[in-house]
């Protein structure tokens, strides 16, 4: 499989109707070019940086992907985006819940680690993100790859995604779990001297309708 990723920002005033028209047709596309998994769907509140609207594609292929991608970002070559952050990218370690249960939001998290990062350090930080899941039951499936294309405001390296139960347990229990402010921060923050994260994340998600981690 193959997925990219893409945080939407609409040009200001756009109104609802216009939102709801841009949604359709990025659907519509990803069912004509032979999608395999789609979200596109409003970002919710408590997303950051994350655009208006969050939208996935997992393609069966990274070739299959490269056909599809001129239709895709064509659409989001128009001037209702006005910001587009995206990755691509070949779905990286992942996990989930058992029994499989689907869940009702789908959040990304866009990441840029600072060039030249060893890769020992990248495989501790990937160690540390990777022990949440087993620390918080809300979490239902996951997943944290490398990036092969990035685009937009930063140079993204990772993509960490998950579903989740709802919205609350994104905004309370992933938040604030002591297992995301004592260990994976950290990573996040200047003041630590792990710090390997210095540009801004995009941490953005929407309702969810089944599943589309693996």
């Amino acid at each position: 499989m193959y997925s990219a990723t893409r945080l939407i920002d609409v040009a200001p005033g756009t109104d609802d109707a216009t939102v709801d028209d841009l949604m359709a047709r990025l659907r519509a596309a990803a069912a004509d070019t032979g999608a395999v998994g789609t979200v596109v769907n409003r970002t919710l509140p408590g997303s950051a940086n994350a655009g208006d609207v969050l939208a996935h594609f997992n393609y069966a292929d990274r070739e299959s992907w490269g056909q599809a991608k001129p239709t895709i970002d064509g659409i989001l070559d128009e001037p209702i985006a006005v910001r587009v952050n995206g990755a691509e990218y070949q779905p990286g370690q992942s996990g989930a819940a058992a029994p499989r249960a689907a869940g009702t939001v789908y959040r990304a998290l866009l990441l840029a680690v600072e060039p030249g990062t060893p890769e020992e350090t990248l495989e501790r930080f990937a160690a540390d993100t990777l022990q949440m899941p087993g620390h918080i039951p809300t979490m239902l499936a996951w997943q944290l790859s490398r990036v092969d294309t990035a685009r937009g405001d930063s140079n993204y390296t990772h993509v960490w995604e998950q579903e989740f139960t709802d919205i609350n347990a994104v905004n309370g229990p992933y938040l604030f779990h002591p297992i995301h402010w004592a260990v994976v921060d950290a990573w996040f923050d200047p003041e630590c001297t792990q710090c390997i994260i210095r540009e801004a994340v995009c941490h953005s998600f929407c309702d969810l309708d089944g599943q589309i981690l693996p």
